[in-house]
């Protein structure tokens, strides 16, 4: 019986065979339930890695990327299994923060421990034919001193593989902590408990804070979200060697009703040679009452 797997996912297929045996005049029909499961010719694991935060003066993080294939191989001797060729990696917009190794194909012992390990995550046997390893490497700052914006951050690499849907995207999260920060929390949330009134408006007070006495800050208006937000900086303040700044956003009535964007947020600069972003992410949710 001859079966041709057209898409993914699992799918069953039914037949009746009928079977005679001595003196049978008639064949038995015997069921035959057989379950296929379409797969990509690529897999990589992990997909996505949250490294928590990313504090001044860190050593780079490395993750170990797996790209693998259950059904080609990396042993040119393997018959006719077909192979499984290097990826293509691409760092998007050229990320100088993120950089990558030349994949390293796996040895059989060393698929076999992949195998094991995608197993006990995905609760089932995953074959392991073929696999390379990646280092993906992220750094806090890079030679020339230019450091990442302070506040949350998502990086991606893009590989690609054989295949129609030959792409995939492995997502990189964390926490850039740095020189300004706010004093309380790391999500700034709007109105009382995250919700204000939008026929009235709101206005909430936030307090930054640095180790820096004699830093400078300023807003980025252009770069606000969404661009509703009335944000005012106040005058440094020293307090105990550390500085204070209080940080106002206004919303204005009937404006911003519903949940705030995934992106908001409140960007301002240190004022230097090489000024350095900071995001403050902005949460709430506006409603109608009254």
């Amino acid at each position: 019986m001859g079966v041709k797997v057209t898409g993914l996912g699992p799918k069953s297929l039914t037949a009746s065979v009928g079977m005679k045996t001595g003196a049978m005049t008639v064949p038995a029909r015997i069921p035959l339930t057989v379950s296929l499961h379409g797969i990509n010719p690529f897999e990589i694991s992990p997909s996505e890695v949250n490294i928590g935060a990313f504090p001044e003066g860190a050593s780079p993080r490395t993750i170990d990327l797996y790209y693998w294939s259950a059904t080609r191989t990396t042993d040119s001797a393997a018959g006719t299994r077909p192979l499984l060729p290097p990826p293509t990696l691409q760092i998007p917009d050229d990320d100088p923060f993120l950089s990558v190794s030349t994949p390293v194909v796996l040895t059989a012992a060393e698929r076999l421990q992949l195998a094991l390990l995608l197993q006990a995550n995905a609760g089932t046997a995953v074959p392991v034919h073929g696999a390379y390893r990646i280092a993906v490497t992220l750094s806090r700052s890079v030679e020339n001193g230019t450091e990442p914006d302070i506040g949350p951050f998502e990086r991606h690499l893009a590989i690609s593989g054989p295949g129609a849907n030959g792409s995939r995207r492995l997502t990189i999260k964390g926490q850039t902590v740095g020189v300004v920060a706010l004093a309380n929390g790391d999500v700034l949330k709007l109105g009382k408990n995250g919700e204000w009134n939008v026929l009235y408006g709101n206005t909430t007070d936030a307090e930054l804070v640095s180790d820096r006495e004699n830093l400078q800050l300023e807003l980025v208006p252009e770069e606000i979200t969404p661009s509703f937000l009335k944000v005012t900086l106040g005058a440094p303040e020293v307090r105990s060697g550390r500085t204070y700044w209080n940080l106002r956003i206004v919303v204005p009535p009937n404006a911003g009703f519903g949940s705030l964007p995934r992106d908001a947020a409140v960007v301002l600069r240190t004022v230097s040679p090489k000024p350095q972003k900071i995001r403050i992410p902005v949460q709430g949710f506006g409603f109608r009452r009254g």
